[in-house]
């Protein structure tokens, strides 16, 4: 991660003519790590919903992202083992659908 070592870099400089200031820049600099390891996680994620063509064609759908679709086609796995399009309700948990039934 090059930007947060250059960051570390700059924040070092400072603390050595202002030491009284590692109690402010000591969160920054994990906030600033953390704020990477997500954008990493998330071109990850990215990258494998467009690996796959189904989870491509649900990510069309406004609204739904990468995240929703692939935990759809994950949950699902085999379409097949479903007769009718209502019997995928179920699998969901938290779905308001579920009372309805």
């Amino acid at each position: 991660m090059e930007s947060i070592s250059h960051l570390s870099e700059e924040v070092d400089a400072v603390l050595a003519e202002a030491p009284d200031l590692q109690d402010i820049f000591a969160p920054l600099l994990l906030a600033q790590s953390s704020t990477e390891q997500i954008e990493k996680c998330d071109r990850q994620l990215l990258a494998a919903a467009k690996g796959d063509q189904t989870v491509r064609r649900m990510m069309t759908v406004p609204g739904i992202g990468p995240l929703p679709a692939l935990s759809f086609v994950v949950t699902i796995d085999d379409p097949t083992r479903f007769r009718h399009s209502a019997d995928v309700v179920p699998t969901r948990p938290n779905t308001k659908t579920l009372s309805t039934r």
